[in-house]
């Protein structure tokens, strides 16, 4: 199998060189620039997107912000993990360490 990103939708391409409407369309994609990736490398890029959907919540102004009567208190931790998210869904080499959720800390 071969496996190809589209670059603008995300989407992946899984494709069987031994299926000759495959390899027309895999000849295509790389004509087209599509970059190849691995299965696994896609899975980890979905985890990651999923887990940075999971917490946008706290991207909320007032999540955070001390004016408020209930509020965040360890934002900044929140902040880091999405930004070590973020560089784990545009990782391409497959090789990720994968950060610790922080725990919710309200005022």
């Amino acid at each position: 199998m071969k496996y190809f990103i589209d670059p603008t939708s995300g989407n992946l391409y899984m494709l069987d060189p031994a299926i000759p409407s495959d390899q027309a369309l895999i000849l295509q994609l790389e004509a087209e620039g599509y970059p190849e990736t691995t299965f696994t490398i896609y899975q980890t890029k979905q985890q990651a997107k999923s887990a940075l959907a999971e917490t946008d919540w706290t991207e909320i102004t007032s999540v955070s912000d001390p004016s408020n009567p209930v509020y965040l208190l360890n934002a900044d931790e929140f902040i880091t993990y999405r930004n070590q998210l973020r560089a784990i869904a545009v990782d391409d080499t497959g090789t990720v360490q994968w950060p610790v959720k922080p725990t919710e800390q309200w005022s």
